[in-house]
């Protein structure tokens, strides 16, 4: 598994600094390029000047202020001792969206972004509020989204051994199972791959999916589910560990439970699957999941969606 560049966030506060080790860890892992970037809110300067009722006019204080904004940073990256011997790369991107930023990942052709959560000003925006759930949909890269909390990763780097991979094996589904495999046997980590069974489908899933009872129907699903892991499995065989799970209920609460039956360390999750599942890796579940996993998730974006193919899914 090849990852040649990596971008890690940061709004220059103390909490987004949890994700410098582990994206430092895995640039020495992979031996990636290394970028630290700033997504300032300060706005771009327009023939103009300035939007009225700015506090800082003229080009000269701009041109400060941003100065100002790349010392920080360049402080804040030289003082951490995760960096050490990376020659990282620092860069501010000097539009608070999500075009400049995914324009900024697009032109480095980052293959990650990793990110921490409960950041203040720019970052704790595109992870907590609806900018986070256009960026996870439409993000053109894989982005690795970690949560400060006492089983998270510790100080000192990040090297998953328990990897979990909710899926439904639709072709959406496959860049994330690729990841999971890829990571798993580039670190010898133990990989589940997961199906959740909900209880109550909507009535066109009824209509779609059911014909027969119940029992019948989760019987279908199960040996389907089955049938599609072994054939990833013969696929992905080469040096790839994986066992698989079935649940039933609701897909968060499932997959919380997992996580910690399991022991995961990390989650992977593919954006634009089929059936029932596009309202868990579209809707409120997924960002459930990024918000209540103990642990960092990976969100990955189905094949329609490469962004080196230059499609936009629809700007900012």
């Amino acid at each position: 598994m090849k990852i040649e560049r990596i971008v890690v966030s940061t709004d220059l506060s103390e909490a987004s600094r949890h994700a410098f080790p582990v994206a430092a860890s895995l640039a020495r892992h992979f031996k990636s390029r290394l970028t630290v970037v700033h997504v300032t809110d300060f706005p771009q300067v327009g023939p103009e000047g300035l939007a009225p009722g700015s506090l800082i006019v003229g080009d000269r204080d701009v041109e400060q202020y941003l100065e100002g904004l790349e010392r920080d940073l360049a402080e804040l990256v030289d003082a951490d001792a995760v960096f050490e011997g990376l020659g990282v790369e620092r860069h501010l991107v000097r539009n608070a969206t999500l075009d400049a930023y995914r324009e900024f990942l697009v032109a480095t052709r980052a293959d990650l972004v990793v990110l921490a959560t409960h950041g203040r000003t720019g970052v704790s925006r595109m992870l907590l509020g609806s900018f986070a759930e256009r960026f996870l949909r439409y993000a053109p890269c894989p982005a690795l989204v970690c949560r400060r909390t006492a089983s998270s990763a510790p100080a000192e780097g990040f090297a998953p051994r328990r990897i979990l991979a909710p899926t439904d094996f639709s072709p959406n589904s496959r860049p994330a199972l690729e990841w999971a495999s890829g990571l798993a046997r580039s670190f010898g980590a133990q990989a589940r791959l997961f199906h959740v069974i909900e209880y109550e489908p909507g009535l066109y899933g009824l209509s779609r999916d059911i014909s027969g009872t119940w029992h019948e129907y989760e019987e279908r699903v199960t040996q389907d589910f089955m049938a599609r892991f072994r054939e990833f499995v013969e696929q992905e065989s080469e040096g790839f560990s994986a066992d698989m799970s079935i649940r039933k209920g609701r897909p968060i609460d499932r997959i919380l439970e997992e996580v910690g039956e399991f022991g995961a360390d990390l989650v992977v999750v593919g954006t634009h699957g089929r059936t029932g599942w596009d309202r868990f890796l579209l809707g409120s579940t997924a960002e459930q999941v990024v918000r209540r996993a103990p642990c960092p998730v990976l969100v990955v974006r189905g094949p329609e969606d490469a962004y080196h193919a230059g499609e936009d899914p629809g700007g900012s």
